[in-house]
């Protein structure tokens, strides 16, 4: 009986620990979604009556919506504490090699990356 009372103790002393942090954030991430919803409405809504190019519409309405999630997600987990120094250091990493995929490369070029001759 006394180990169960122990329990008892323990799991208050976390739920009193970690309890208002959790539904804190919990709040903030479904409200986070939501806004997220309206700002992602809201960009394809301007998207649309814009001269963009219909087909670019649906890529950058999910890519707004995708660096929003991340952002939210890094933002949640902070208000529980865990650290994302890591974290954020890897994924300013991808953003990197992935940008430098997106670039045209000048050796892609009809020149082969030389400059045209005069």
């Amino acid at each position: 009986m006394e180990n169960l009372d122990n329990y008892a103790n323990v799991a208050m002393d976390l739920i009193t620990t970690y309890g208002p942090k959790l539904v804190g954030a919990i709040v903030v991430l479904i409200v986070g979604l939501w806004v997220i919803g309206v700002l992602t409405k809201m960009v394809n809504r301007a998207m649309e009556r814009s001269s963009l190019d219909a087909s670019l519409r649906p890529f950058f309405k999910s890519l707004t919506g995708t660096l929003l999630k991340v952002l939210l997600v890094i933002s949640v987990l902070g208000m529980l504490g865990i650290e994302m120094t890591s974290f954020i250091a890897i994924l300013s990493r991808f953003l990197t090699r992935f940008s430098r995929l997106l670039t045209i490369k000048p050796s892609l070029s009809p020149t082969g990356g030389f400059p045209p001759a005069r």
